[in-house]
């Protein structure tokens, strides 16, 4: 006698759990970045809630009224006095909560986007004509946390998420790495000094004319190989036009709004989270560059193949503007083999009028994360950071 039979009930249910918490995990696994910015909007929910029923609980010790605390009738931000006294509170026209430490919290929460030492916690506060406090968070990423009758700041990005930079239309991926946020593509923004050389591996004119300040930008296409991306004049890269000072590290530069040319130390993270991650070349100190290359263009090193483009950083050999020493003409260089990116950071050692650059290569013959010093006047890509 046959005895097959089908599912019961009750493994029919068991088999939906199963898929649907496997579904929860290919969730997780492929959009981290939402991840992360759904638990900060949960902290902003703890914090919101933490202010309001502060604020409850001293109204009712104050016989309803907030004798010491000067709300708005309209949502505005909370002034951070962990660290900022009542003038600097006035000065930026924030609003000051002191009063509720240390009898009704502990300190005054701050916005997890926010950084401890600014001014403003990111929180926003308002009291109707019926005497309804709200407290919101503006800077909610995933939903909307407390409720401001006021127009919203648009805020939905989550690292993981399209990046369209508002400027010209371009999308970008976004990757989390460890606690970084990073374009997954080279920037194509053009600066003011933008030259389209076709096919020619040779410099635009005057891009290395000692007369003229060094301000450019060209595409990356030698007539081979073609990766959409720029390079960019150093100048041109950090949007400095020679006139005063070089700006300080971490320049927004041609970056979009709320992104920022990396700095040293951020490309030293990068590495020291690969470090921490697996991705150690033979406990030399030194970290696979295979994790951080596009796999699809055939420039990862055999050594260290099985990590070939695992992080999803995708970085292109696009090559570099500047000189060739064979026989030191100014030309593009290196594109299909090589790709160099900048920081924003001034090496130390720059003698005056020659500044120098510090910022990581990448080669299609060297396993590591090399680091390079090249003059302002060459051509490097651009990979944003989120602030």
């Amino acid at each position: 006698m046959n005895k097959n039979k089908g599912f019961t009930l009750i493994e029919f249910l068991m088999t939906i759990g199963i898929i649907a918490i496997l579904s929860a995990i290919v969730i997780v696994a492929t959009n981290p970045g939402r991840q992360f910015a759904a638990a900060r909007d949960s902290a902003r929910d703890s914090d919101t809630s933490s202010i309001y029923q502060s604020l409850l609980s001293y109204r009712v010790s104050r016989a309803g009224g907030f004798p010491d605390i000067d709300l708005p009738s309209e949502p505005k931000e909370i002034c951070n006095t962990n660290h900022f006294d009542f003038e600097d509170c006035a000065e930026n026209d924030l609003v000051d909560l002191s009063p509720l430490v240390p009898d009704y919290m502990n300190d005054i929460p701050i916005d997890p986007a926010v950084g401890e030492n600014e001014v403003s916690t990111g929180y926003e506060i308002a009291i109707n004509e019926i005497n309804d406090v709200t407290v919101c968070a503006p800077l909610a990423e995933t939903r909307e946390v407390g409720i401001c009758e006021t127009e919203r700041r648009e805020n939905d990005f989550a690292c993981g998420d399209a990046l369209v930079d508002s400027r010209d239309g371009e999308t970008y991926d976004t990757v989390m790495i460890g606690e970084q946020c990073w374009m997954a593509e080279d920037l194509r923004h053009e600066c003011e000094n933008y030259v389209d050389t076709g096919d020619s591996t040779e410099s635009p004119e005057g891009w290395w004319d000692e007369e003229e300040d060094p301000t450019m930008c060209s595409d990356a296409n030698d007539g081979t190989n073609d990766y959409g991306n720029v390079l960019y004049q150093w100048p041109a890269a950090v949007a400095w036009d020679y006139e005063g000072d070089p700006p300080e590290e971490g320049v927004q530069g041609l970056c979009p709004d709320d992104w920022y040319i990396p700095t040293d130390s951020d490309w030293e993270d990068l590495k020291s989270w690969l470090l921490d991650n697996g991705y150690e070349i033979d406990d030399s100190g030194e970290v696979y560059s295979n994790a951080l290359k596009d796999p699809q263009e055939d420039w990862c090193t055999e050594e260290g193949s099985e990590f070939c483009g695992e992080i999803d950083f995708l970085a292109l050999p696009g090559g570099y503007q500047g000189v060739d020493w064979s026989d030191f003409s100014y030309k593009l260089n290196r594109v299909g083999t090589h790709g160099h990116w900048w920081s924003s950071s001034i090496d130390p050692e720059s003698e005056d009028g020659d500044i120098e650059i510090k910022g990581i290569y990448f080669s299609h013959d060297h396993t590591s994360v090399g680091d390079f010093v090249f003059s302002d006047r060459v051509g490097v890509s651009i990979r944003c950071i989120k602030e």
